[in-house]
């Protein structure tokens, strides 16, 4: 961060800032396995993170000017800044299989099919038929007439890394007006506009007031009421962009 504060004259000062941010974060995870998800049991499998992680920078310049006149304090300026966005995700690339619950045949001791039988499976007992089952060389659709096999398989794909940018840019000017000693108003406008939406160009117009109910121009307010109006926007953040175009 620099900050330059530059004293024009007695009663207008300039300031000037400048700001650099890099942040880099890294997720390293085996997802050559595919991960199994057995409902209100366990998550086990290889973690599907794999190797991700994304760069950001972001720089950011300011520029305000103050004036003071008479009963007049002015202030405008404006702000540019942008943000330079590389995101890699890799996230459920090896897969995860889902175990719910279901329905098949009751199994004694021996994990012998009871004939003529048909009951609710909890999702960790559809996990434990399949494992039983595989290990006994059956078929996926045996496994599945006896009760087991996942519910559902879900897999990612495709391209892997997705960059995105964003500028956006503000300016205003504000006028704090002392009307009377227990009475100032304030009013100004911004304009703010984004590169990552279509409709860029917003106005927002500010207006409040600052009344001392008690004061006058030898003492100082005890209570002071308040009101302002005004219009703000919220920016669409790149990793809304990042979303939608991944």
């Amino acid at each position: 961060q620099l900050t330059e504060t530059d004293i024009l004259r007695p009663s207008m000062i300039n300031e000037t800032r400048f700001q650099y941010m890099r942040s880099v974060s890294n997720d390293l995870g085996n997802n050559t396995l595919p991960a199994i998800n057995v409902q209100g049991a366990f998550l086990g499998g290889g973690a599907q993170i794999g190797d991700s992680g994304n760069t950001s920078n972001h720089w950011e310049v300011a520029n305000t000017t103050s004036y003071a006149r008479g009963a007049h304090t002015l202030k405008m300026g404006g702000r540019v800044r942008e943000v330079f966005l590389d995101d890699t995700s890799v996230n459920n690339f090896g897969g995860t299989y889902l175990f719910f619950a279901g329905v098949g045949p009751a199994l004694d001791a021996a994990n012998q099919v009871v004939a003529g039988t048909s009951i609710a499976l909890s999702p960790l007992e559809v996990y434990r038929r399949t494992v039983l089952f595989q290990a006994e060389g059956l078929s996926g659709t045996a496994i599945r007439a006896l009760g087991g096999g996942a519910s559902l398989f879900t897999l990612s794909g495709g391209t892997p890394t997705t960059s995105v940018n964003r500028l956006d840019a503000g300016l205003f000017f504000n006028d704090d007006w002392r009307v009377r000693p227990n009475l100032s108003l304030s009013y100004g406008i911004r304009y703010e506009a984004q590169s990552n939406i279509s409709h860029g160009k917003d106005l927002s117009p500010r207006l409040s007031v600052a009344w001392g109910l008690d004061g006058h121009a030898s003492q100082q307010p005890r209570t002071v009421l308040r009101a302002g109006f005004g219009v703000f926007y919220d920016r669409l953040s790149e990793t809304t962009t990042l979303n939608a175009d991944r």
